[in-house]
């Protein structure tokens, strides 16, 4: 009799762990997150432009379970000296959630992003505009 309810007991139990199994694989986001995200978060232009076309289109980056939540930097302002710094701050947020997810950054270390102390960069990027480093007046 014990080894008929053990048996009973058993094949639903393989079966749960089958399911469970699966759903867990399907769920997995794909081996190659690690390079995505280090891809659109480059300090290149082209690397901000492929994070802006994914952030427009975040339906197709589903099954990669990015973090595309912003608070634009919390209290920074968005438009110091009128350079547009929201989209900017949207995309630190992103790198800072996403690498700090993957466990690839500490609130113990400082933020070692590639975006982290590159907005005025990007800033420029999405005006289109050039800033003299030195005295700090737009160029075109």
């Amino acid at each position: 009799m014990h080894r008929r309810l053990a048996a009973a007991l058993a094949t639903p139990a393989l079966a749960l762990v089958g399911v469970l199994g699966t759903a867990t694989a399907a769920d997995a986001a794909p081996a190659d997150k690690p390079q995505v995200l280090a891809s659109w978060t480059q300090t290149s232009a082209s690397s901000y432009n492929q994070w802006a076309a994914a952030r427009a289109n975040q339906g197709a980056w589903a099954a990669y379970g990015f973090d595309w939540s912003t608070d634009y930097c919390s209290s920074s302002p968005d438009n110091p000296f009128g350079f547009p710094f929201q989209n900017a701050c949207a995309r630190h947020d992103f790198g800072y959630r996403n690498y700090k997810a993957a466990g690839s950054f500490s609130a113990n270390k400082s933020c070692r992003h590639p975006l982290h102390t590159r907005r005025p960069t990007h800033a420029r990027q999405e005006r289109g505009t050039q800033v003299s480093r030195r005295t700090g007046h737009r160029a075109g």
